[in-house]
């Protein structure tokens, strides 16, 4: 293994990153009149590199070592089916109109992937990322919720000044959770390379999985843009809810290390602001299609992963 091929597969993943997670994320953000889809993407490039720094890399040490240990001579084959499997799988996902997680495909896939190999998952911890994955959406739901109803400044038409506030608050909060949590994901996927994401290195680390997170959001985002308003209604005071919510719901998991998804956050502080406002506001549907991918996401990532990594051991040995 070379740490040119670490470092270019960990590019490749953040670049898949940007496409899936940030062009959802700044998507959603469009309605903001302050933060404008150039600012929201630099927001978010910033928070990738500097918060692992800040805070620690609890999330990328999970994906890295937590589920899997992939032994020294296996670990760059095993890592490109991993990566493989994981983007392949959400990009025809995305294609068919059921946009997922990229965090629920790699854990499924990186579990698999060791299962292939004849490795020994660590299935409590498996059980718990899976679980936790499982109720952060739900928690978003009745944060976003709660939050519409308790907050009388935030009606359907606030002032002004406390609205782009809101925004600018509710998008940066976002930002730092992902990259507290769901952001460090290509940052995991170096390290489970054996690169050390301590000393000085991480900061370029950082800097570069930044750029390409940013070149594959703005790739995708004009794609991304015209279908992302089918799950519920993004007028500013219900993103700005959704936001904090999700925020809160991905954050909180980031302290004891397990990574959650906040793009199914995101969608899950919409459904609750919306239906905190109006139940007819829900494209009940679109949730229906949205839950669906997560549904099949999990196991076909775990089959393909073992299937792919059990070929290739047989094959090569």
């Amino acid at each position: 293994m070379t740490d040119v091929a670490a470092v270019v597969m960990a590019l490749v993943f953040a670049a898949v990153m940007g496409a899936n997670d940030g062009a959802a994320l700044v998507s959603v953000n469009r309605s903001s009149k302050v933060v404008s889809s150039l600012g929201s993407i630099a927001i978010l490039a910033i928070a990738i590199t500097a918060i692992p720094i800040l805070l620690g890399t609890g999330v990328a040490d999970t994906i890295a070592e937590g589920l899997v240990r992939f032994p020294d001579e296996v670990r760059l084959g095993a890592l490109v089916i991993v990566v493989a499997v994981s983007t392949i799988l959400v990009a025809i996902l995305a294609r068919a109109g059921l946009p997922t997680s990229l965090t629920l495909a790699l854990v499924g896939s990186m579990t698999g992937v060791g299962v292939g190999q004849g490795l020994e998952p660590n299935l409590p911890l498996v059980m718990r990322v899976l679980a936790i994955g499982a109720v952060t959406p739900v928690v978003a739901i009745g944060i976003g919720a709660v939050m519409r109803l308790v907050l009388p400044v935030i009606g359907t038409n606030p002032a002004r000044s406390v609205l782009q506030v809101g925004q600018s608050v509710s998008f940066t909060s976002l930002a730092f959770a992902y990259g507290a949590n769901d952001g460090q994901k290509a940052l995991g996927v170096l390290a489970a390379t054996g690169s050390d994401l301590q000393g000085p290195g991480p900061l370029w680390n950082g800097i570069f999985i930044a750029l390409a997170f940013s070149l594959g959001t703005l790739l995708t985002l004009p794609h991304v843009q015209r279908r992302s308003s089918g799950l519920a209604s993004h007028r500013p005071h219900l993103v700005m809810t959704a936001q904090f919510g999700a925020a809160l719901a991905v954050g909180v998991p980031s302290i004891i290390g397990i990574p959650a998804s906040m793009t199914q956050s995101v969608a899950a502080g919409l459904i609750g602001t919306n239906a905190a406002e109006a139940h007819r506001r829900i494209r009940w549907d679109q949730v229906g299609r949205l839950l669906q991918a997560w549904m099949v996401t999990l196991p076909l990532a775990l089959l393909l992963g073992t299937v792919l990594s059990w070929a290739a051991r047989t094959v090569f040995g």
